[in-house]
């Protein structure tokens, strides 16, 4: 029986806000020398005949930040072989992208971390954004954009638009760079010009990632669909069936919710996939990307299974599921592991039997992995083991030695204890740490999102977020605030949400509208507009 729980999407979210701000403000990695201006950079840059990297990372964020910095940029050797080649930019994105002039604008920064390289006069050769956790891998891929000149195939294109292959060129580029738009308008232009079959698979297999990242589920479908009517693949077509299972039956934010006759629609695909791996391996060959394939069929696995539980066949799914689970553990495969449970997670399917293998897993491990010891605590808490959950909990309490990551923590036993029912103390704690961190606008933020996420204590909560605002109008408050350099909106969107539960609609409105206002991220101001179109429609009902 699978567990019914509500809380999923504010569990990870809060999960993800508490993440981001655990990590602490570090100096500049040696050689780099801080990018303050364009004009100071190309100048040291021509004195020492070299080209520039610019190294854009918001210190402050989790995610891939601290492990491209620790992989790559702390490290001597790998420094090394970078500075034979670049001088070595470090640039705070958290500074520098409420500029107009700034680099993150300039070079149209799309995700964080970013690499930028440059020429002597400034104009962009290249962009790598994130990290996949292999410090040689990245330096690969650095290398190979070192070589790649965006600024030449670029003149190459506009000096030659019917050009097909200057075309292709900087189109590929613009789509390796997440210069997504611009790439799909080249590509869109020849896509019906291409008559080489590798190049047309590549063409219409790039296309539907542009359009998946463009937040257009159904056009990345359809490109693939496109391509498999025309025969273009004829081999590889297992794994474009592969592939469009996944984009059919993947929830995702940003292209919407996966109803029941979308599983139906990914199931027709998905069981048209081979068993046997060895179809394959033409198609890795003939696109060169192994690491994507892999990961397109990694995620079909357990996508395959959910989808079977999300359209009724509980039973293929559930057996499917479980020897999958069970081959993995079996393997001590603990990376893969920790990838099936997220996917339950994210999905709502299969928790009590993810949370069986988690237990497992975590005491396999002696609790000392750090990733299943999460999962098998959000297993818990999403399955109501609560008392369970809250006792790791508590455990997880007393091996906090730093003091900021204890308030996070205390904060996650509140929730537990909200969860569970047991309100007074959920709310000990709250007022513990709002009397604690009273001046402080983020801490003010995360209890207000606490409250918010339980329906607890709406009015404090709502006091908070308005305090907050009130706190970043004074300067030595808010430049000690990460969201107010990075996510200013997310302050205003909190007050607005806890006014519209307070019966507060218009000034909710006015709220958010400041929201939208003052957001930088494309992602949130769209979270915002969404908030407004139902406080509008809640104040058109009255």
């Amino acid at each position: 029986m699978q567990c019914k729980n509500n809380l999923l999407l504010v569990f990870l979210t809060a999960g993800l806000l508490i993440y981001s701000v655990q990590a602490v403000a570090q100096d500049i990695p040696k050689p780099m020398r801080e990018g303050k201006t364009l004009e100071e950079m190309t100048s040291i840059m021509k004195t020492e005949g070299k080209r520039g990297l610019l190294y854009i990372e918001a210190y402050n964020s989790g995610g891939c930040n601290p492990d491209l910095r620790k992989g790559v940029f702390e490290n001597e050797k790998m420094i090394a072989r970078i500075e034979s080649t670049f001088v070595i930019f470090w640039v705070d994105f958290e500074k520098d992208w409420k500029s107009e002039t700034g680099f993150f604008k300039r070079y149209n920064v799309r995700g964080i971390p970013t690499v930028v390289l440059i020429n002597k006069e400034g104009k962009m050769i290249n962009k790598l954004v994130g990290f996949d956790g292999s410090a040689e891998e990245y330096m690969k891929r650095l290398e190979k954009a070192a070589s790649e000149s965006h600024i030449s195939l670029k003149d190459d294109y506009e000096d030659n638009p019917e050009d097909v292959e200057a075309s292709l060129n900087y189109a590929d580029i613009l789509y390796k760079s997440f210069e997504v738009e611009k790439a799909l308008e080249i590509y869109e232009e020849i896509v019906d010009k291409i008559i080489e079959e590798s190049t047309a698979l590549k063409v219409y297999t790039y296309m539907s990632e542009c359009y998946r990242l463009s937040e257009d589920r159904k056009k990345a479908v359809e490109i693939l669909e496109k391509g498999l009517a025309k025969g273009i693949f004829q081999d590889e077509k297992y794994v474009i069936y592969c592939q469009l299972g996944n984009l059919i039956s993947e929830y995702d934010d940003s292209l919407g919710p996966v109803e029941k006759e979308d599983y139906v629609e990914a199931l027709k695909y998905y069981q048209m996939i081979p068993k046997n791996a060895k179809d394959f391996k033409t198609y890795n060959k003939s696109l060169d990307n192994k690491k994507r394939i892999d990961f397109s069929l990694r995620t079909a696995k357990i996508n395959i299974p959910i989808a079977y539980l999300k359209t009724g066949e509980e039973g293929i799914g559930s057996l499917m599921f479980e020897k999958l689970l069970a081959q993995t553990y079996d393997k001590k495969n603990y990376d893969e592991l920790i990838f099936l449970f997220r996917k339950c997670i994210f999905h709502e399917a299969y928790l009590n039997e993810a949370l069986l293998w988690a237990e497992k897993a975590n005491e396999q491990t002696e609790g000392k992995n750090d990733r299943i010891l999460t999962d098998y605590f959000r297993l818990l808490q999403l399955c109501g083991h609560y008392d369970k959950a809250i006792e790791l909990q508590k455990y997880r309490l007393e091996k906090t030695k730093s003091e900021q990551e204890k308030d996070y923590e205390m904060q996650r036993l509140a929730e537990l204890y909200f969860q569970s029912g047991q309100n007074e103390k959920g709310n000990e704690i709250f007022q513990k740490l709002y009397d604690d961190k009273k001046n402080n606008i983020d801490e003010l933020v995360y209890l207000a999102i606490g409250c918010n996420q339980f329906d607890v204590n709406l009015r404090r909560a709502l006091n908070w977020t308005e305090r907050a605002i009130d706190l970043s109008q004074n300067d030595s408050y808010a430049k000690e605030s990460h969201w107010l350099r990075s996510r200013p909106g997310l302050v205003y969107n909190q007050c607005a949400e806890l006014l519209f539960k307070t019966g507060k609609v218009k000034e909710a409105i006015d709220t958010i509208k400041k929201a939208i206002e003052i957001a930088y991220f494309e992602d949130d101001r769209r979270y915002y507009k969404k908030n407004l179109e139902k406080f509008k429609a809640a104040l058109k009902n009255k």
